[in-house]
């Protein structure tokens, strides 16, 4: 998959793979038409994953070197272990270019599923890897978590997106960020 981005962030383009993928996670509302024209903020949940984003992206933009970072985007059924690429465009634009990795089945499960009834307590589940926090130090894979906290004894929590901290320290050495999360 891959979209490209203006040097406002804007999207300017979206490939055919854009929908495809947005259908496979229920979101058919985020189709190419949709999507074109609108920041790339608005897709990115969570404040430390946007500030990891937008860290990523000036690194990207000032030394007009490309990135490559791992990172998953899980479904109820399918672990997605993903590679995502950023590159300069002339004009302070960018390309973003996702590619499967490897995917893993598992059993579904109810907490990554959207359309599952939620109370009004809210779990944080790391952006990057999809663990959950169980602690502030402690982050576990959304199994563990499930079956750690209890999850299924009363309506689901709904997700709040972080960054664990092994994913941060990870991505900043990745790309040679040095400084920490501005």
């Amino acid at each position: 998959m891959q979209y490209e981005i203006d040097e406002d962030d804007v999207i300017t383009h979206v490939d055919r793979e854009w929908s495809e993928f947005a259908t496979d996670n229920g979101t058919t509302r985020l189709d190419s038409t949709s999507v074109v024209g609108t920041s790339i903020w608005q897709y990115f949940a969570g404040e430390e994953v946007q500030q990891l984003y937008h860290q990523v992206f000036r690194q990207v933009r000032r030394l007009r070197s490309p990135a490559s970072i791992p990172l998953r985007c899980d479904s109820p059924g399918t672990r997605r272990f993903l590679r995502l690429s950023v590159e300069s465009l002339p004009e302070s634009g960018l390309r973003l270019t996702v590619v499967t990795e490897h995917l893993e089945d598992r059993s579904p499960v109810a907490l990554l599923d959207s359309n599952v009834r939620r109370n009004s307590e809210f779990l944080p589940i790391c952006g990057w890897c999809k663990k959950i926090r169980l602690s502030d130090q402690t982050w576990v894979e959304v199994e563990e978590a499930v079956n750690s906290l209890r999850l299924f004894d009363s309506p689901l929590p709904q997700l709040s997106h972080g960054l664990c901290r092994d994913c941060s320290d990870q991505m900043r050495r990745d790309i040679g960020i040095t400084s920490s999360l501005e």
